[in-house]
């Protein structure tokens, strides 16, 4: 099976791949990001439908510590709050905690700067979008939503 791959904007960017094994393969390199601490915490949602946006933040901080190589931290409810109040141009319909789509995270990540989880913590409901323009934030280049 060949790998399916991805890439960041920033001209420096890694490819990442996600590979998937099968039985004719003869070897996969398996790497365990967690170990790496390339990724986050697994976070509870409650009863917030926003699975969505915690895999999308989730897969954000991934490609940015991978790249960076030092811990990258995406806010949720950044996500939840704000992605679905803004025109990205989607197709899709976010609706924060009442659930979403990882295509309209992205678009608006592609668009907005990314605070932390620290400056917009989680809090598991709809809320209106609260970005202040001194809160710390990251600008993530996504070159293409597949």
């Amino acid at each position: 099976m060949k790998p399916e791959k991805y890439q960041a904007e920033e001209k420096d960017a890694p490819f990442l791949q996600l590979i998937s094994g099968s039985s004719d393969d003869t070897q996969v390199n398996v790497i365990d990001w967690r170990r790496e601490d390339a990724v986050g915490p697994v976070l509870k949602q409650g009863s917030c439908g926003g699975c969505w946006a915690i895999t999308a933040a989730g897969m954000l901080e991934g490609a940015i510590s991978i790249q960076k190589k030092s811990k990258a931290d995406v806010s949720v409810q950044q996500i939840i709050d704000c992605a679905s109040k803004y025109n990205t141009g989607s197709v899709y319909v976010s609706k924060g905690c009442d659930g979403g789509y990882l295509e309209e995270a992205f678009m608006y990540a592609k668009e907005f700067p990314l605070t932390t989880n620290k400056a917009y913590p989680f809090t598991g409901k709809n809320q209106e979008c609260k970005l202040a323009p001194n809160m710390e934030s990251t600008k993530v280049n996504v070159k293409g939503i597949y």
